[in-house]
């Protein structure tokens, strides 16, 4: 059986389903602890490759895909393999592209997909892919990638440490209410945002866009600066 472009083909799993799994990975991998996103890639690698002979290679040139677009990370189905190329990441980009592709490991393993989706034997992502965000889900695909993010987001960014650590550094600046919701009103409050996101990104060792991905999954982000809007998960469903 193969995936159809329809998004009733690909299993459905709720976002608490997702992050449930990802803590179910950082605790067989002995990462329960770590904030460190370098730590925690590093040990749960270990761990596939230990316990499920995952081949993991991050030096992995895989080319361009049929569209021309460079390819910065694989999964494998068989024989089941983690492949970046790391080459074309940042530092801080990199744990979340490698948490993004342990996320297709965990989830996807078991699914069959068609090779005018993906190549036949791969989930391919490129550049581009990295680049789009979060989009509406309408196809199978773009479900397959938004439980790879959100696993990535979760796996390297936990919920309450994440909530956490947003409230301490509202304190520190001063901010003394709404504790763990992000508003977005005038240049004092984008200020605050910004110093918040660029905190985060340097506590949990990933990019401020990947910061600010895991603010929206959550649902911290309020944008007052919208006539009609009052929530940002509105803007971006």
């Amino acid at each position: 059986m193969s995936i159809d472009r329809t998004i009733d083909q690909v299993p459905f799993l709720s976002a608490e389903k997702v992050e449930n799994l990802a803590g179910e990975l950082r605790e067989k991998a002995n990462c329960i602890n770590l904030i460190n996103a370098d730590e925690v890639i590093a040990r749960v690698l270990e761990y596939l490759k230990n316990n499920h002979h995952i081949h993991i290679d991050l030096n992995a040139d895989m080319g361009k895909d049929l569209s021309g677009k460079l390819i910065v990370g694989m999964y494998n189905f068989n024989p089941p393999a983690i492949m970046v190329n790391q080459e074309l990441l940042t530092p801080t980009s990199k744990p979340f592209t490698i948490g993004h592709e342990i996320g297709h490991c965990i989830l996807h393993r078991n699914v069959t997909i068609r090779q005018e989706d993906y190549d036949k034997e791969s989930l391919i992502d490129t550049e581009y892919d990295w680049a789009k965000g979060r989009i509406k889900i309408t196809t199978g695909r773009d479900r397959l990638e938004w439980q790879a993010n959100r696993f990535s987001a979760s796996l390297l960014m936990p919920a309450i440490d994440f909530i956490n650590g947003v409230k301490g550094i509202q304190r520190k600046i001063g901010i003394n209410r709404n504790f763990g919701q992000v508003y977005l009103s005038d240049a004092t409050s984008i200020r605050d945002f910004e110093i918040i996101k660029n905190t985060l990104s340097n506590i949990f060792g990933v990019s401020p866009t990947a910061i600010e991905f895991r603010m929206k999954d959550l649902s911290l982000i309020f944008d007052l600066r919208r006539s009609r809007t009052s929530h940002i998960s509105t803007i971006y469903d």
